[in-house]
């Protein structure tokens, strides 16, 4: 039993995959990447706890694989070492690859032809590399069959980058299950907590994505099927909510909102606050965030918002500003103040609001733009 894959296919599948296996919570032992040869197609596929996806091969030949299949997985790892090593050559370039049985173990034969021909003809070379078959669990073999469904919705891609490009940055990738390792899609909001700050955007996606809950990887690789493609096929059933962009099809367990996040968006008060054009305090924070990561800001009139540490300062001019702002003074976190400057600069409007709701010690941060499409907050403490 043999395959024979395209190289730069391949490792662009295994780049698909990755992501899937990247999350800090997969165990060692199921970061294999899964084959599923059948009726001439061969399958690769990634697999963890929460998400699973398979992408069908387009440019693959198959050779004496019985009519009931052949299955098997190879470590990640192995893969990924194998690839890297002729991802980079100056002499030589890698098109096809075989993958064969080769009964406890898979021999992964590697052809290497040279770039000229004519000149380098001697390069021709087959390297062989003997790595382990490790046998699929029969629970990780009967999910990663399940089908994809017959009714589904299509959706503009650029309407899931626009929520997860900008929050998935928010986001912990960590083994601990943690609020931070979250994205929410409550009926209202698309939101993100974590012991710093929170983001939240309207939500205007499709019903699919509302009462929901999705981790960190499954968000990741969301994200990574969105790009390059216009559209995707969504579909949401008991387990899963699945995906399908171009030759892949996703499964991401899914859970209820069990976050109470409705005081994050009722404490929210405009009664204070300042209007300040965002490019320009982008570019501050940018250069005072090269000298330290903590900072003050000062409202000390209706002209200026002061930005200053020990060796820095500069003043940012205020386009508005609320009755009763000036003279309230806070210290800030400049990385995490940037972070909560959501979306893309081209798509979101030039003016950044800044509302501030005080409390005993500190004040909270609420950070906007004129649309009020989406918000975010931090606690910043008082001077």
């Amino acid at each position: 039993m043999k395959i024979k894959v395209d190289f730069t296919e391949f490792t662009s599948v295994l780049g698909y995959i990755q992501t899937i296996l990247s999350d800090k919570s997969v165990e060692d032992k199921i970061k294999n990447v899964i084959f599923l040869v059948k009726d001439g197609v061969v399958t690769m596929v990634g697999y963890n706890q929460v998400t699973f996806s398979r992408t069908t091969l387009e440019k693959a030949e198959v050779y004496d694989v019985p009519e009931e299949g052949w299955e098997f997985q190879i470590k990640a790892n192995d893969l990924n070492k194998i690839t890297s090593a002729y991802s980079t050559l100056f002499k030589t370039k890698v098109e096809e690859v075989d993958i064969e049985d080769d009964n406890v173990r898979t021999k992964i034969t590697v052809h290497e032809i040279p770039i000229d021909a004519e000149k380098d003809a001697k390069l021709a070379q087959d390297s062989v590399f003997e790595v382990e078959n490790a046998p699929i669990l029969a629970k990780i073999l009967s999910d990663v069959k399940t089908e994809f469904p017959e009714n589904y919705s299509s959706i503009p891609s650029s309407d899931l980058l626009l929520y997860i490009g900008s929050l998935l940055p928010l986001m912990n990738n960590d083994s601990s299950n943690s609020t931070a390792s979250k994205l929410n899609f409550a009926e209202d909001y698309v939101f993100t907590l974590n012991s710093s700050c929170s983001a939240f955007f309207q939500n205007k996606l499709s019903d699919e994505f509302k009462g929901i809950t999705l981790g960190y990887s499954s968000v990741s690789f969301l994200k990574k099927l969105s790009e390059g493609t216009d559209f995707v096929s969504v579909a949401r059933e008991k387990v899963y909510l699945c995906i399908e962009s171009g030759n892949t099809q996703a499964f991401m367990r899914y859970k209820p909102i069990k976050i109470n996040y409705k005081t994050y968006v009722q404490r929210k008060s405009k009664e204070k606050g300042i209007v300040v054009d965002r490019l320009y305090l982008k570019d501050v924070l940018k250069r005072m965030g090269s000298i330290s990561t903590d900072g003050k800001m000062l409202i000390e009139s209706s002209e200026n918002l002061t930005v200053m540490n020990e060796v820095f300062q500069q003043e940012v001019p205020l386009e508005r500003y609320k009755d009763g702002t000036v003279g309230i003074n806070f210290k800030i976190s400049i990385p995490i103040l940037s972070s909560l400057i959501l979306g893309s600069d081209d798509v979101f409007a030039p003016e950044l609001f800044i509302y501030l709701v005080e409390t005993s010690r500190s004040y909270i941060l609420y950070i906007q733009d004129k649309s009020g499409s989406w918000f975010a907050s931090t606690q910043a403490s008082k001077v």
